[in-house]
C-alpha cells in the first residue's frame, strides 16, 4: 500500500503511535541525561555527611537558618536527638530533630526507645548505623555563628522528582510542537488538494474532473464530487438547452405570422407587428442568455481594466455618462466575452436607470473587486435580490418602455458565479445605486 493512498483511519492510527513511541524515547532521554533522584530512603550516613559538612550532597535538601527560624527541640523526640547526637558525635544541645506531623513523631519516639531498650555502648551503634531517613524528617545542627545548618532528605526527594517532570514536560512540548505541526500538514494534504479543485470547478464548471487520488476516503469523495458535478451539469445544459430549442423554434412561426399580417387592416397590422418584434426580441435576448451562460469559451489572462476602459469608451462614443476611475489594473484568467457581457450589462443598467455609471476597480486580499454607482433612484431593499431571478421585472425600472424582459441581471451573476465570484446591488447612503462584482485574480 501507498504511503499517499493509506486510509485516513490507518494515517491517524499510525501517527498515534509513533507520537506515543517519540515521547517514550523523549522520556528515556531525559532520566538517561538527567539521572532521577533514588525513590528509595536515605541513609544515614548520607544525612550524616550532609549535616556535618557543608558540600551539597545528593538526594538531601541543605539549608541555612537564622536561630529564630529553628523551632526549639520538640519534647517526644528528645530521646531520638540525644541517640542521635551521641551517633554524631555533637553536645544534644546542639542538635535539633523534627517531623512534621504528630504520628511521626510518635513512630520515631517509640522508634528511639527500641534503640534505648537494647541497651549497651556497641549495639547501639550498630543499630543506628544502618538506619534509613524518608520522608518527613528534619535535621538541624546549631553553627559556630549561632545559624543552624538544616538538611531534609523529604524535600530534595520532592523537589527533584519535580524537576524531573517539569523537564520531561516541557521537552515533551517542545518536541511535539514541530512534530504536530509536520503530522497535520501530512494528514490534512490530501483534504486541501480536494477543496483546491473544489475550488477550481467552481470557478470554471468545466474544469476537468476530480482525480481520485490520496486516501480511500476521498477517493470515493472525489468520484462522488465528479458524479454529482456530470448531473448537475445535465440538468443545468437541459434546461438551457430547452430554453435554447424553444427560442429558435418560435421564431419560424413568429415570422409566417408576421407575412400574414400583411394583408391585415392597418391599425390592427401595426400593433401585431409592434407585438411580434417584441416577441422577436425577447427571443433573441434568451438565446443571447444562453450563449453567454452556456457556452464553452476558452479562458485565457484577460486584464480587466483594459476591458472596462474599452466598454466605458464604447458607451462614452454614444452620448453616455460614464467614467472610469484611476486605479490598479488586475489580470484575470476568465472568459473574456463573458466579463464583456456581465460589465456591459451593469453599465448599461447604471446609464439607463441612473443616469449616468462611475466604475472603480480594485484588488483587495486575492480578489479583483468593481463597483459601478449611478444617481438614479435606486430600488427597494426587497427587490435587491430578487433582480437577479431571471424575467424578474421590477416595477420602476424594468418596463416595456426600456425594453428589459428581466435577463441581464441574471446573466451579470451566472457569469460571476462560473468565474467563482458573486455579484449584488446595495442602495448608496446619499442616493443612487453601487453595482459590486467580486471576482477571485
Amino acid at each position: 500500500m501507498k504511503l499517499r493512498t493509506m486510509p485516513l483511519m490507518v494515517r491517524s492510527a499510525a501517527m498515534l503511535i509513533a507520537c506515543v513511541l517519540l515521547v517514550q524515547v523523549l522520556n528515556m532521554a531525559v532520566f538517561a541525561l538527567w539521572p532521577p533522584v533514588p525513590l528509595g530512603p536515605v541513609s544515614f550516613e548520607t544525612m550524616q555527611r550532609a549535616l556535618m559538612g557543608s558540600d551539597p550532597v545528593r538526594g538531601v535538601e541543605i539549608q541555612d537558618m537564622p536561630a529564630q527560624e529553628v523551632p526549639p527541640q520538640d519534647p517526644l523526640l528528645a530521646q531520638m536527638r540525644d541517640v542521635m547526637a551521641e551517633r554524631l558525635g555533637l553536645p544534644a544541645d546542639e542538635l535539633r530533630v523534627e517531623f512534621v506531623s504528630v504520628l511521626q513523631a510518635r513512630k520515631g519516639t517509640r522508634w528511639a526507645a527500641r534503640l534505648l531498650a537494647n541497651g549497651g555502648a556497641d549495639p547501639p551503634v550498630q543499630l543506628v548505623s544502618p538506619i534509613d531517613f524518608a520522608g518527613g524528617i528534619t535535621l538541624a545542627r546549631l553553627l559556630p555563628d549561632g545559624n543552624w545548618h538544616v538538611v531534609n532528605p523529604s524535600g530534595s526527594l520532592f523537589r527533584g522528582r519535580l524537576a524531573l517532570a517539569g523537564i520531561w514536560l516541557v521537552g515533551t512540548i517542545v518536541f511535539a510542537i514541530p512534530f504536530a505541526y509536520v503530522v497535520a500538514r501530512w494528514l490534512s494534504r490530501p483534504i486541501r488538494h480536494f477543496a483546491e479543485a473544489a475550488e477550481r470547478l467552481g470557478r470554471n464548471p468545466r474544469e476537468p474532473d476530480l482525480e481520485p487520488d490520496g486516501p480511500r476516503e476521498l477517493r470515493g469523495a472525489a468520484l462522488a464530487f465528479n458524479e454529482m458535478k456530470r448531473r448537475l451539469g445535465r440538468y443545468v445544459d437541459d434546461r438551457l438547452n430547452m430554453m435554447s430549442a424553444i427560442a429558435h423554434d418560435l421564431r419560424i412561426p413568429l415570422t409566417r405570422l408576421a407575412f400574414r399580417l400583411e394583408r391585415v387592416p392597418e391599425p390592427i397590422r401595426s400593433r401585431a407587428e409592434a407585438d411580434i418584434a417584441e416577441m422577436q426580441h425577447m427571443l433573441a435576448a434568451v438565446l443571447s442568455f444562453v450563449q453567454a451562460t452556456h457556452a464553452q469559451r476558452p479562458r485565457q489572462p484577460q486584464e480587466l481594466r483594459s476591458l472596462l476602459s474599452s466598454i466605458a469608451d464604447d458607451m462614452a462614443e454614444t452620448g453616455s455618462d460614464v467614467r472610469l476611475e484611476e486605479g490598479p489594473d488586475v489580470i484575470l484568467h476568465a472568459d473574456d466575452m463573458g466579463l464583456r457581457s456581465l460589465f456591459t450589462n451593469l453599465i448599461h443598467n447604471a446609464v439607463t436607470y441612473g443616469g449616468a455609471a462611475r466604475v472603480r476597480l480594485d484588488h483587495q486580499s486575492g480578489a479583483a473587486i468593481v463597483e459601478i454607482d449611478d444617481d438614479g433612484p435606486g430600488l427597494p431593499p426587497e427587490e435587491l435580490e430578487r433582480v437577479f431571478e431571471p424575467f424578474y421585472r421590477g416595477e420602476k425600472s424594468r418596463n416595456r418602455a426600456t425594453g428589459g424582459i428581466g435577463l441581464g441581471l441574471a446573466l451579470v451573476r451566472s457569469v460571476a458565479i462560473a468565474h467563482g465570484g458573486s455579484a449584488e446591488l446595495e442602495n448608496r447612503d446619499a442616493r443612487g445605486l453601487r453595482a459590486r462584482v467580486v471576482l477571485p485574480a
